[in-house]
């Protein structure tokens, strides 16, 4: 069974995370947006680094659970829509075949041929 690769995941996630995390530690240490550690804002240099030292926990989180939602998705997925390689090809006339039925059909019907004829050259076509 295939299965999507963690360090892939991991490392797609870090490289989502890490401009956001930039992006809030310099709100924070401009005093633009505190973050909201322990339930007391923090600002300046302690609001600077809060973020940075959280990039490899939130990104080992996140690429985790999306490991864990991407397999289960790809074995529930091969479990119930997978080939039945066991159930017999069937092959389909082709339009030539069908053309040349109607061609006889029409000569039928216009008395150009026999019943006998046409059955006769329908069995041909339909046993090729």
């Amino acid at each position: 069974m295939q299965t999507f690769p963690f360090k892939k995941i991991f490392f797609s996630t870090i490289f989502f995370i890490v401009p956001f995390s930039i992006l809030e530690s310099f709100f924070a240490l401009f005093n633009v947006v505190p973050v909201n550690f322990n339930d007391v804002p923090r600002t300046g240099w302690v609001g600077f680094i809060i973020p940075i030292l959280f990039i490899p926990f939130v990104g080992i989180m996140f690429s985790g659970l999306n490991w864990i939602v991407l397999n289960s998705g790809y074995w529930f997925y091969s479990l119930f829509f997978k080939e039945n390689k066991n159930q017999p090809v069937v092959v389909q006339q082709s339009d030539d075949n069908l053309d040349k039925l109607k061609k006889l059909k029409a000569l039928l019907d216009s008395g150009a041929i026999t019943q006998a004829e046409y059955d006769t050259q329908k069995a041909k076509l339909l046993n090729q």
